[in-house]
């Protein structure tokens, strides 16, 4: 039994490594019990239909955090690439500040 069940993982691990080649998509190793059931069979068919799940996460920015007069505990400011950090902390309008990456929505 053991001989089978080792030669149905190669078998399977063989026909994905094929279809990762075939369409460029890629199979995130996971730990065993979970490379079974339906997440899994869901994914062998989207590889099989040449679907690619890149881009399924959603958008991430730079959002920056810190403290300000206003509210001394540290809390959402803005977003990194809208603000001047530097310029924000030199003028003492906010301190203890850090880069953090959140999704945009």
């Amino acid at each position: 039994m053991r001989w089978l069940i080792s030669r149905l993982a190669h078998f399977v691990a063989a026909s994905l490594a094929s279809l990762e080649a075939s369409n460029g998509a890629r199979i995130e190793p996971m730990a065993r019990g979970y490379a079974e059931g339906p997440a899994s069979e869901e994914r062998f068919e989207a590889l099989e239909r040449g679907d690619s799940l890149v881009g399924t996460r959603p958008p991430q920015r730079a959002a920056l955090y810190g403290a300000t007069p206003d509210d001394p505990e540290q809390h959402f400011i803005g977003w990194a690439d809208e603000l001047d950090p530097d310029a924000l902390f030199d003028a003492g309008k906010a301190w203890g500040l850090k880069v953090v990456r959140r999704s945009a929505g």
